[in-house]
């Protein structure tokens, strides 16, 4: 399941090249030549999400970029965004694990009485505070203000199975979603929620390929 991010992901790009390129070749070693050089042109970059190929290649993270994403998640009301990258980033290495933490403590993950900084009502923040909350509580033993978020969580992920997602073709909060997801189908333990996770990341993958063949009057 390591790899279940990047190849899950690596085939949806892949979906997009077989529409513009109908006789793309999909062998297997054209995909993993494709995928590995993905990986290694990018493992240098200073966006949040470079930190994930760097603890998946077993590399250092950068502590600039690290320290400027832990700004982030201190200063927008949009913080979960940044927390599912260090979620993974956790999973992969324990590199910086005390300092990730340690801001991660400080961030509340659900409502509290007369909290306003953050935003939890759509379905992208959601799934990504949820998610986070909950692999936290498994691998670190945190300890969950809120009872309910086992039981909330497989309501969610039932929920989005059986009639699908609203933000499904959104080039803005699809990858957002999709990473909230596959973080848990990669690292819950608790094997109802990974299971579920990733069915719920298959649907949404499935409904955005859906709509790029489709021709827009049959939407």
């Amino acid at each position: 399941m390591r790899r279940y991010l990047t190849n899950l992901v690596f085939m949806w790009l892949i979906c997009f090249i077989c529409v513009a390129r109908p006789s793309f070749s999909n062998s297997v070693a054209e995909y993993e030549a494709r995928r590995q050089e993905y990986l290694f042109s990018t493992v240098s970059g200073s966006y949040g999400t470079n930190l994930i190929i760097q603890a998946y290649l077993g590399l250092k993270l950068n502590q600039d970029t690290l320290d400027q994403s832990l700004k982030k998640i201190t200063a927008k009301d949009t913080a979960d965004f940044e927390i599912s990258n260090l979620i993974r980033v956790l999973f992969y290495t324990d590199d910086s694990t005390d300092k990730i933490l340690k801001t991660l403590e400080q961030q509340p993950f659900w409502l509290v009485r007369g909290e306003t900084e953050h935003q939890y009502w759509s379905e992208n923040h959601m799934t990504l505070w949820m998610s986070s909350a909950w692999l936290l509580h498994e691998k670190f033993g945190w300890q969950l203000s809120d009872r309910t978020l086992h039981e909330r969580l497989i309501h969610l992920l039932s929920i989005k199975i059986k009639y699908g997602f609203y933000e499904f073709f959104s080039p803005n909060y699809f990858p957002y979603l999709l990473s909230g997801l596959l973080n848990l189908a990669d690292f819950s333990q608790d094997e109802t929620i990974k299971t579920l996770a990733g069915e719920a990341a298959q649907r949404l993958i499935k409904e955005n390929f859906l709509r790029i063949r489709l021709p827009h009057n049959a939407i």
